[in-house]
C-alpha cells in the first residue's frame, strides 16, 4: 500500500503542522500512516470540515496517541473513510467519522486502546484484542467477529442491524436494531447481557457455537440452532422471553425455568431442557437453506 502522508515527528500536538508529516498535512482521499514512535496529535484533529474520505493505517510498533475522547480525530464523508489498525501498542486511538469499513487486527492487551466515539460505520471486523471500545452513539451496520483472541463489548445504544461471530467472543448489551436484525454465531460465542432489550433473530451453525442468555426482560423472537448450545441458565428470575425455536441434532437448548416460552419449541434429537411440552419430531441434521 503506498501512503501520501506519513506521521513523522512530534514537534507539537498539531494535526495540522506539516512539519509533523512525510508528504504534507493529510488531504481528502489520501492514504494516511500512523506507523511506528509515541507521538501525541491531540490539536486540530476536527477535519471534517475539509478533509474527507481517507485511508487510515496504525502500525504495530505506534504507541502514541491520537485524538482525546472528548476531541477525537474526525473527518468529512461522502463515501466513508477506511481505517486499519494494528495498534497492539497504542495507548489510546480515537475517531469520531462515517467509516466505511474499519478492520481492527489487534489492540492493546490491557486497556482500552481504539475508541470509535460517533459516526456510522458500515463494516466493522475485529479480528483480535479485547481493547476496542464502542460509544454509545457509534452505529454500526455489520458487526464481524473473527479471531480467537477477539472479545468485543457492544453497550446499549448502539445501533446494530447484524452482528456475525465466527470465532471469539463478543458481550451484546443492546438490541439488534431492524426488525430483521440477525444474530449468526458460527463457532464463537455471545452473551446477550442487556436489560429489556429485542433480539429479532439468533441462529447458532458451529458445533463450538455458545449463547448465553442473561439479558434480564428481554425477547427473543426466534432461535434456531443448528449446532451449539443456547444456554439459558444464569437468568435467575422468570422474564426472557423466547417466541420460537427449533434445534437440530447435534444442538442444545439448555434453558432451565426460568425462560418464558411463548411456544413449545421443535425438537429434530436436539437436546432440550426447559418446561415446555416441546414437540418431538424425526431426529435429522440440517442447514441453512
Amino acid at each position: 500500500m503506498a501512503y501520501d502522508s506519513v506521521l513523522i515527528n512530534d514537534i507539537d500536538n498539531d494535526w495540522e503542522n506539516a512539519n509533523n508529516w512525510d508528504g504534507g498535512v493529510p488531504a481528502t482521499g489520501e492514504t494516511i500512516l500512523i506507523p511506528e514512535g509515541d507521538h501525541v496529535i491531540t490539536e486540530h484533529v476536527d477535519q471534517s470540515g475539509s478533509v474527507n474520505d481517507v485511508t487510515i493505517c496504525v502500525e504495530e510498533q505506534f504507541h502514541g496517541q491520537i485524538g482525546t475522547a472528548a476531541a477525537p480525530l474526525k473527518f468529512g464523508a461522502s463515501s466513508g473513510s477506511t481505517l486499519y489498525y494494528n495498534g497492539k501498542r497504542c495507548q489510546d486511538f480515537h475517531v469520531s467519522c462515517d467509516l466505511a469499513a474499519a478492520y481492527i487486527l489487534d489492540t492493546h492487551p490491557d486497556q482500552a486502546s481504539v475508541s470509535i466515539e460517533g459516526g456510522e460505520t458500515t463494516l466493522l471486523v475485529v479480528h483480535g484484542g479485547q481493547g476496542l471500545q464502542l460509544a454509545a452513539s457509534a452505529t454500526c451496520t455489520t458487526l464481524i467477529v473473527d479471531g480467537r483472541t477477539a472479545i468485543v463489548d457492544i453497550p446499549t445504544g448502539n445501533d446494530i442491524a447484524t452482528l456475525t461471530i465466527l470465532l471469539g467472543l463478543a458481550k451484546m448489551a443492546t438490541s439488534i436494531t431492524a426488525t430483521t436484525g440477525v444474530i449468526n454465531v458460527m463457532n464463537g460465542a455471545l452473551e446477550l447481557t442487556g436489560s429489556s432489550k429485542t433480539y429479532a433473530a439468533l441462529n447458532l451453525y458451529g458445533s463450538g457455537a455458545l449463547a448465553e442468555l442473561n439479558c434480564t426482560g428481554s425477547t427473543i423472537t426466534l432461535i434456531t440452532a443448528y449446532a451449539g448450545v443456547v444456554d439459558g441458565r444464569k437468568s435467575v428470575v422468570d422474564d426472557i422471553t423466547i417466541t420460537n425455536a427449533t434445534a437440530y441434532s447435534g444442538a442444545s437448548l439448555l434453558y432451565g425455568k426460568h425462560i418464558i416460552e411463548t411456544n413449545a419449541p421443535t425438537i429434530y434429537g436436539a437436546t432440550y431442557s426447559g418446561y415446555s411440552a416441546a414437540t418431538i419430531k424425526t431426529p435429522q441434521q440440517a442447514g441453512p437453506v
